[in-house]
């Protein structure tokens, strides 16, 4: 069973709910990826907004470790090795390219069964950093946040993206302003 949010976690996600209230009232619907923390990240927005969640696999993490099999040095050096070269194929999960490109196309899924509006996606860090790198290219990554690529997204942060007619752009980049003193990025 994949771990839960910590303490620091639930109330990042009540902050996150708060903002995305008072900046985006009009949210069309909430999805989620099928990991616990995802889900208990996305409960309440969904509360926030009287709204389901639904969950999607495809909205889940390049890799993952929960598997209490996985040893986790072993992880952390595919993970770091898959940062390198979105090329390389982990033995556990998705190589960077492919995890950012079935995001994409997750999204574009999305966009085309809600429609217009505003979607809430809540999911991981390193595919969400996978997108970004597909998106608008490394340089460009690295000009906005000059540590996301190798530090990834911290907890409780919003990215925003628009989908248009099956092409998705960056809006915003990973933010925590919303988050005040409980946006200290997650251990290593």
């Amino acid at each position: 069973m994949s771990p839960g949010l910590t303490a620091v976690g639930h109330q990042q996600a009540a902050k996150v709910a708060s903002w995305l209230t008072e900046n985006h009232p009009d949210v069309q619907s909430i999805w989620a990826g099928p990991l616990r923390r995802t889900r208990e990240t996305a409960e309440p927005i969904g509360a926030a907004f009287q709204l389901d969640v639904q969950t999607d696999d495809r909205l889940r993490e390049r890799m993952n470790c929960d598997d209490d099999t996985v040893n986790l040095e072993q992880f952390l050096d595919e993970w770091q090795r898959a940062s390198n070269d979105p090329s390389y194929r982990p033995t556990t999960g998705d190589s960077s390219s492919v995890s950012a490109e079935r995001f994409i196309a997750t999204l574009v899924d999305i966009e085309e069964q809600v429609g217009h509006g505003v979607v809430i996606v809540v999911a991981h860090g390193g595919v969400t950093v996978d997108a970004l790198r597909v998106l608008v290219g490394d340089d460009e990554v690295r000009a906005t946040n000059p540590d996301l690529i190798e530090s990834g997204v911290p907890c409780g942060a919003v990215t925003e993206l628009r989908v248009d007619d099956r092409v998705v752009s960056v809006v915003g980049y990973p933010s925590t302003e919303h988050l005040d003193e409980t946006s200290s990025h997650r251990p290593v």
